[in-house]
């Protein structure tokens, strides 16, 4: 063995990284050349995938904004019930528990509107919360 030859060599490895619906313009290529018409096809899927996406989105804020409406809603029914029979305890000489009782439907009202000005101020919806 000769210890003056030296057995060097050198390892390259290459790493690329891609991220969407779109395959690399090369793998387009070849695509292509295996099957004429797939990169049209492979568009088409892409932009079909889009536009369900933005349909399912659509979807999604409008059920939100009709779910937030709702709870207002009942919120709002809730708290009057609960102020109209604390007024009705306070009438009928039932102070206390007719102050707590209209209270605690008063701050009901009060939590429900400001929670969902809220939420509506900072674009969240259920999608974004899981």
């Amino acid at each position: 063995m000769d210890k003056s030859s030296n057995n060097n060599s050198t390892i390259q490895q290459h790493i690329s990284f891609r991220q969407g619906l779109l395959p690399s313009p090369e793998e387009f290529r070849k695509y292509e050349e295996i099957c004429p018409g797939a990169a049209d096809r492979i568009l088409k899927m892409a932009e079909e995938q889009g536009a369900h996406r933005r349909e399912l989105e659509k979807i999604v804020v409008k059920s939100d904004s009709r779910d937030s409406l709702w709870g207002l809603i009942f919120a709002f029914v809730f708290a009057m019930t609960a102020v109209f029979y604390g007024a009705n305890l306070i009438l009928s000489d039932h102070s206390v528990a007719g102050t707590i009782f209209g209270g605690v439907g008063l701050i009901a009202v009060v939590n429900a509107f400001i929670k969902g000005r809220n939420n509506v101020a900072d674009g969240e919806s259920t999608k974004e919360k899981n």
